[in-house]
């Protein structure tokens, strides 16, 4: 769907399943990793646009994974998945790198809503950035003329 691709990083093999099942049957190209390291060597060699964290993993947590796929990928955008009904629990920093925040056990339809709105995301803002490289060089030229 609008060639988006995920990848969905958890520890919980069924999780990753179901939800690599439902993603796919509404369109979406979805890869799986399920650990941090796995998550990392892929985001290496793939270029995704949306990371579907789960927050706890053993080793490398979602919050520290998602900054060294920033590092990767600066346009990433994640989808944090938790257990916590408190999310006091999660950083602040990750108001940064957050679009949404879903809680387990996953509803199917909130999880393609929140995906549908990661890219509603995406386009909005790689709308803004072509705007920009089209107009900015335009407007540069007219005022050196």
């Amino acid at each position: 769907m609008d060639n988006y691709r995920i990848l969905m990083v958890d520890d919980d093999n069924d999780i990753l399943w179901v939800c690599q099942k439902v993603l796919s049957e509404e369109g979406f190209s979805v890869d799986i990793a399920n650990d941090s390291e796995e998550a990392i060597r892929k985001a290496r060699l793939n270029h995704y646009h949306i990371f579907i964290l789960d927050y706890m993993m053993p080793k490398l947590g979602g919050e520290e994974l998602a900054k060294q796929i920033l590092a990767i990928n600066k346009h990433a955008v994640f989808i944090f998945l938790t257990g916590y009904y408190e999310f006091s629990t999660i950083s602040k920093d990750l108001d940064l790198l957050t679009h949404l925040i879903l809680l387990k056990p996953i509803n199917d339809i909130e999880l393609i809503h929140a995906v549908r709105e990661n890219i509603e995301y995406l386009n909005y803002t790689s709308g803004i950035n072509g705007y920009h490289k089209q107009v900015l060089p335009d407007l540069q030229s007219q005022i050196s003329e």
